[in-house]
């Protein structure tokens, strides 16, 4: 399998894709691009979802500093009308032994 850029353009057209790209590190803007480019491709009805794994800033803890925080660092991507309410820190479910 190649890169997903190039595999998505080769999916069956019959069928819907659910296509979910998680990402660990940094996207940049020119794959990010490309990918929005690809997706013309898939199917009407598909589902492209794309995840970054971001951490807040360690120094602060309120969701004011973390918003801007990150718009400094993705503020093209993120929806300006966000409320300060509406940045938190979603922790992973634990399991209790």
């Amino acid at each position: 399998m190649g890169a997903i850029g190039d595999v998505i353009p080769t999916l069956s057209a019959d069928q819907k894709h659910l296509l979910w790209l998680d990402y660990d590190g940094n996207l940049e803007r020119k794959s990010a691009a490309r990918y929005c480019a690809r997706s013309t491709y898939l199917t009407g009805g598909s589902i492209l979802l794309v995840t970054i794994d971001v951490e807040p800033p360690t120094n602060t803890d309120t969701p004011k500093d973390w918003k801007e925080y990150f718009k400094a660092e993705a503020g093209e991507y993120l929806d300006s009308e966000i409320p300060n309410s509406g940045i938190r820190e979603i922790r992973a479910a634990q399991t209790k032994r």
